[in-house]
């Protein structure tokens, strides 16, 4: 009570139990968002996989592409989906984050270390170029329509 009145606060989390990051609230989304770092036959096998038995592959699938000590928690797999997590928010426009090429982009190689912005100049549709100096590489994007739609134009996956 606060002066006499009752004031009452209500938080919701989520929380896995297996050992999968508490961002994961659909199982099968969660395996459809490894389409960029998973084979198409990985795919498949994940999802061929009766719905019980799915979050124990998903994990599986982790442990083998990125091995950790037995009873730790698997860090790339849960910076994997906190990156989801951060480009659903940032770069869902009309699309979920994750399958935007700037949330590819950001997904499969992180922060980057420079990002340089132009917007409307001459006629040109803004630009983005984003840098991986650490990586020797860089990310060209267009919003060629106007709506924050930035395209990957250079270079192509």
């Amino acid at each position: 009570t606060y002066n006499g009145t009752e004031q009452e606060s209500r938080y919701s989390f989520t929380m896995n139990s297996n050992g999968l990051p508490g961002s994961i609230t659909n199982l099968d989304e969660a395996i459809e968002q490894l389409s960029l770092i998973a084979s198409g036959e990985e795919m498949e096998e994940l999802l061929a996989y009766p719905r019980s038995e799915r979050e124990e592959k998903l994990i599986e699938f982790w442990v083998r592409v990125f091995p950790t000590s037995e009873g730790d928690i698997n860090g790339k797999m849960r910076e994997y989906y906190r990156r989801i997590n951060f480009v659903n928010q940032q770069y869902g426009s009309g699309n979920e984050g994750w399958r935007t090429d700037r949330g590819r982009v950001y997904l499969v190689y992180g922060r980057p270390t420079d990002i340089e912005k132009h917007v409307f100049v001459d006629q040109q549709a803004p630009t983005e170029i984003w840098y991986y100096s650490h990586l020797g590489k860089q990310f060209v994007f267009r919003d060629e329509n106007g709506f924050g739609d930035f395209r990957l134009v250079s270079p192509f996956w």
